[in-house]
């Protein structure tokens, strides 16, 4: 019980004052919650983790440690042996496989033009296209796979999304989404709506300047609009109704700005995990990480892609008795214990232009450089 109210109490000075609750599970099934500066014992049923694969399938995983930061400020850990310190952590340096990214950056802008001449011939309206970065470690005597390394690193920056490490065997998988396939809380179902891309601007006056050529933008409106619609007509085939809690607004992460709007639906199923994989069924994948229509784009997605995306823009799933938050796993980083594969893509519509998608994916990819 020592090691693991050390680590429990660690992970609370990490928590910053007034942000709402971190959730440390063990394996033995014991919750404790930390909320208001007391840590405290809960008779509530464990937290269940689920990750998938973007090609399909969702597993319920019992990861040998895991870290979850929500974009609403909840925060989630957990390990299986309770002997997991964060105190040692230090940041990592890399160096980019040039010759991988000569390759990659070929394979892309070629896979992008063919794409769009397929979306001129209306074969398909949308397409999002993944790349991949390379690096590897320059100090080859020091394990990457040490979660401590990106906890006290990596999650203590505000990517203004989701932050979700999963340890597995001889892997970390990490992701810095901004986007939920789904929130439940409260008999209501909160679904995001993510397209539309620019750069940050150095300043804020550049910034918002920006922002507003990408909001008057005909080819960013129209990629956000694909996304909105496709979620009207997934709800509706649930026979349900909903709304826009908001349209249009801009969000703002740390490389890069999204237009972002947020629908909502009064929901009240029975809160089982077997309803939430129904959920992440029906919903996932939206156009904003697959393209439009669905299966077509799907199809289209093993001849344009150079490999299986696997836990890459795939769906998981955080539940706890009350609450459930789907994630969808963009902006994110497979780590072996010597090298690091990133991975991020964008949305292809009429109007794009190769190397500005290129650059756009550049920039999704510098949360980990």
């Amino acid at each position: 019980m020592k090691n693991k109210l050390k680590l429990a109490i660690h992970l609370r000075d990490h928590c910053p004052e007034g942000r709402a609750q971190a959730y440390y599970y063990n394996a033995d099934l014991d919750l404790e919650v930390y909320a208001e500066g007391v840590l405290k014992k809960t008779t509530e049923a464990p937290v269940t983790l689920g990750l998938g694969a973007f090609e399909g399938g969702l597993d319920i995983i019992d990861p040998h440690f895991w870290a979850i930061r929500s974009k609403d400020e909840h925060e989630y850990f957990g390990t299986q042996s309770g002997e997991q310190s964060l105190e040692t952590g230090k940041a990592h340096s890399f160096q980019i496989d040039l010759n991988y990214e000569h390759k990659e950056k070929e394979r892309y802008l070629t896979s992008v033009t063919q794409a769009i001449s397929e979306i001129a011939a209306g074969k398909y309206q949308k397409i999002v296209l993944a790349r991949r970065k390379k690096l590897q470690a320059l100090d080859q005597k020091r394990n990457l796979t040490q979660p401590a390394d990106w906890i006290t690193h990596l999650f203590q920056e505000d990517h203004h999304g989701h932050q979700f490490l999963f340890q597995t065997h001889e892997k970390l998988f990490i992701s810095l989404s901004p986007e939920s396939l789904f929130t439940f809380q409260g008999g209501q179902l909160r679904i995001d709506a993510i397209a539309g891309t620019s750069a940050r601007g150095a300043t804020p006056k550049e910034d918002d300047e920006l922002y507003g050529k990408l909001a008057k933008s005909e080819k960013e409106k129209h990629e956000h609009q694909i996304v909105c619609d496709e979620i009207e007509a997934s709800v509706k085939r649930l026979d349900l109704q909903g709304n826009w809690i908001f349209l249009q607004q801009p969000l703002k992460l740390k490389f890069v700005q999204h237009i972002y709007s947020l629908y909502q639906i009064d929901y009240a199923p029975e809160m089982s995990l077997e309803t939430m994989l129904d959920l992440i069924t029906h919903f996932h994948p939206t156009p904003a990480v697959g393209g439009h229509p669905r299966e077509l784009c799907l199809e289209t997605l093993k001849r344009l892609e150079a490999f299986k995306r696997g836990p890459y823009a795939a769906p998981f799933l955080i539940k706890t008795p009350t609450t459930a938050l789907a994630g969808v796993g963009i902006r994110s980083a497979e780590i072996t214990e010597n090298e690091m594969i990133v991975w991020a893509g964008g949305g292809v519509v009429k109007g794009s232009v190769p190397e500005k998608e290129w650059q756009e994916t550049e920039r999704k990819c510098r949360n980990f450089l």
